[in-house]
């Protein structure tokens, strides 16, 4: 058994533990294996606050990196035309609401445009993206 605590609380085979679940996001019968540990040893730490704590910071700091590369990955689509990021950036970042209408005309859902600014920037895009294409 480590006795041996660092600053924040934890052994170094904690420390060594939660780097682990930062950069790999594994799961933890992976990590204890990959450790050494029983998942009774895990388990016993998990009591422990500070371990808990940052066993929760570790999940929180995966979950950005993975936010960030998501905007980063739809910002490229979106970029390079890629229809589907496109709405999906004007609904959830411009304001877009799309509503349950179907024009019979053109066979596509209608897109509720709450201002000139929306209009301008749609056009803009639909123009880069005809020319993509």
């Amino acid at each position: 058994m480590e006795h041996n605590s660092t600053k924040k609380g934890l052994t170094p085979k904690q420390e060594n533990f939660i780097e682990d679940k930062i950069s790999s996001n594994a799961s933890i019968m992976k990590l204890c294996e990959k450790h050494g540990i029983g998942r009774t040893t895990y388990w016993r730490w998990s009591k422990q606050k500070a371990f808990s704590e940052a066993m929760k910071e570790a999940e929180e700091s995966y979950i950005k990196q993975l936010v960030d590369m998501a905007q980063i990955k739809i910002g490229e689509l979106a970029e390079s035309g890629n229809i589907t990021s496109l709405i999906f950036i004007l609904k959830s970042k411009g304001g877009w609401v799309e509503t349950s209408g179907i024009d019979m005309k053109m066979k596509t859902p209608i897109i509720e445009v709450r201002n000139q600014e929306q209009k301008r920037s749609i056009e803009k895009m639909v123009q880069r993206v005809k020319k993509s294409e």
